[in-house]
């Protein structure tokens, strides 16, 4: 099997995942699931040869586990070195301006869910973020990623349905 062709497995089986997360009602097991995403999404970047991509997506699991933990998601330390993370990442992996878009949606997104706001990382995602993301995929060549930012809106979208835009944790 060829090196992409693994790339783009991995890459549809992290969008199940972290498409399913946005299904979940409590923040914590949204996170859980989207550091297992993240993860399969950084091996199929590197796979890829988008080192930006899988250096944010690896950024993105960090996130995912301090924000997990409730020690840690309200420090602002936290918040700081992660920041500081995406924005060193941006300058050693420089890809040309969609390294900015994606610096500014994990700037904005790391943000949002360090406010541990439910509604306000689903938004920020929606309108911002996956979007982004979306582009990315298309000119990086990821199937998984592709299929992932279109479901995300959809399956955000979805959840707003579900729960209203207030049926979030606060």
């Amino acid at each position: 099997m060829s090196l992409t062709k693994s790339a783009q497995i991995i890459s549809i089986i992290s969008m199940v995942i972290m498409v399913l997360s946005f299904q979940m009602k409590r923040n914590k097991n949204l996170f859980a699931m989207q550091i297992v995403a993240s993860i399969g999404f950084a091996v199929s970047y590197f796979m890829l040869g988008s080192p930006i991509g899988a250096m944010f997506n690896i950024g993105g699991m960090l996130r995912s586990m301090f924000f997990s933990v409730p020690k840690l998601k309200n420090n602002y330390w936290v918040l700081f070195i992660l920041e500081l993370y995406f924005i060193v990442v941006t300058f050693f992996t420089y890809g040309g301006l969609m390294s900015f878009f994606l610096l500014i949606a994990q700037l904005v997104s790391t943000f949002f869910m360090w406010k541990d706001n439910g509604r306000l990382i689903r938004i920020s995602l929606v309108c911002y973020v996956s979007p982004a993301w979306l582009i990315n995929n298309i000119i990086v060549g990821s199937i998984g990623g592709i299929l992932c930012e279109t479901f995300n809106i959809v399956s955000i979208l979805v959840s707003f349905a579900r729960y209203g835009l207030d049926g979030f944790e606060k």
